[in-house]
């Protein structure tokens, strides 16, 4: 029984993970316009602050949708075998 619950639970996991992408691209688009916003402020008051905030927005610009989305599949996928292989150990204990 404990089997059919941790295999669930691993492919419950793994389906969150795997439909998480769209989730994480939108959290860090939302930071790179905050950090956008908060360069612009700082330009005139401290010159170190804007450049590091736009640092920061250049770097989050950089991060492809791609990559997320490969990360997040793999992860899901291997979340996926996991909840088989425990499946598969909790019919023959």
């Amino acid at each position: 029984m404990t089997g059919w619950i941790l295999a669930l639970l691993f492919w419950v996991m793994g389906l969150a993970v795997v439909s998480s992408p769209h989730l994480v691209f939108n959290k860090l688009e939302r930071q790179k316009s905050k950090s956008a916003e908060h360069a612009k402020e700082a330009k005139n008051i401290d010159r170190v602050e804007s450049m590091f905030f736009l640092i920061e927005t250049k770097v989050l610009d950089t991060i492809p949708w791609w990559v997320i989305s490969l990360f997040s599949i793999i992860i899901g996928l291997v979340l996926f075998a996991i909840g088989f292989v425990s499946l598969v150990f909790g019919i023959n204990f």
